[in-house]
């Protein structure tokens, strides 16, 4: 397995290939890289102004709070009893 980057690029993303560099296996970088350069809209369909709801400590049982507005956000993620 290889990483590459792009020439004179200085940030985390890097794309995975097999040894022979003839098979893309994925890519890894930090989220803010990877959010900063589009891929993550481009492989999930969000975007930079959809509103997230993460419940607290010990309250996820299931997890979906991922909305347009902030409450389409609050009313999607389930609250779960806490642990």
């Amino acid at each position: 397995m290889k990483f590459l980057k792009k020439r004179d690029y200085t940030g985390t993303v890097r794309k995975i290939v097999n040894d022979d560099k003839t098979e893309v296996l994925g890519i890894v970088g930090t989220f803010k890289d990877l959010m900063d350069l589009g891929i993550v809209e481009q492989v999930t369909n969000y975007f930079w102004n959809t509103w997230c709801c993460i419940p607290g400590p010990g309250r996820i049982e299931t997890w979906n709070g991922i909305g347009a507005t902030r409450e389409e956000a609050i009313r999607k993620a389930l609250f779960g009893k806490k642990f």
